[in-house]
């Protein structure tokens, strides 16, 4: 998909979980198809169009189960939990809105149930396409380190995963994911 992509994380599946999800995904979407769903870019201010987003819930064992290198053991390290469910969220266009509305939905659950957002891949300190280039241009261990003493201090946790001893992805809690959001910075990795 060409928008921006993140994955959200929970200790437990319940009713509760998967009924929360699309009671909020029923009551933003203009239209809904299945696994795929429309929101209107006016809920957050934009100009009046629709963007396609879709969503996947799975368990471990599942086809469609994403939780690669060691995401489950950073995740229960930093976070206390071992994922038993992901919900896979993402807009299916590179949209300005897309970043925003990505944001809401995955806040949004994380306020009812105990979760964190796993991003996917490295977030960058900046939105400059020029600063873009070099920061890409880092190995990824000096990006992690590059991004926390960018941001400086913030609210929240935010640990990053590794594969073959490379970082491969942020991963958040509801109280960061907050902070980002309002940061200049702010955006999706797609």
């Amino acid at each position: 998909m060409p928008g921006p992509t993140a994955t959200i994380l929970f200790p437990e599946s319940t009713t509760s979980l998967v009924e929360g999800w699309n009671r909020m995904i029923s009551a933003r979407a203009i239209a809904r198809e299945m696994l795929d769903f429309w929101i209107s870019a006016t809920s957050i201010g934009q100009v009046d169009r629709s963007l396609p987003f879709y969503s996947r819930c799975c368990h471990p064992g599942d086809a469609d189960w994403n939780l690669a290198g060691d995401a489950a053991s950073v995740i229960q390290a930093a976070f206390g939990f071992v994922p038993q469910v992901q919900i896979s969220v993402g807009s299916m266009c590179r949209d300005s809105s897309s970043d925003r509305i990505l944001g809401e939905l995955a806040a949004g659950i994380l306020r009812e149930h105990r979760g964190v957002l796993m991003f996917d891949g490295l977030l960058a300190p900046t939105l400059d396409p020029d600063k873009w280039k070099r920061w890409y241009a880092l190995p990824p261990a000096e990006r992690v380190n590059a991004f926390s003493a960018a941001i400086g201090v913030h609210p929240g946790k935010i640990v990053a995963s590794t594969l073959d001893g490379d970082p491969i992805c942020h991963i958040v809690d509801l109280e960061f994911l907050a902070f980002w959001m309002n940061h200049k910075a702010f955006h999706f990795v797609n």
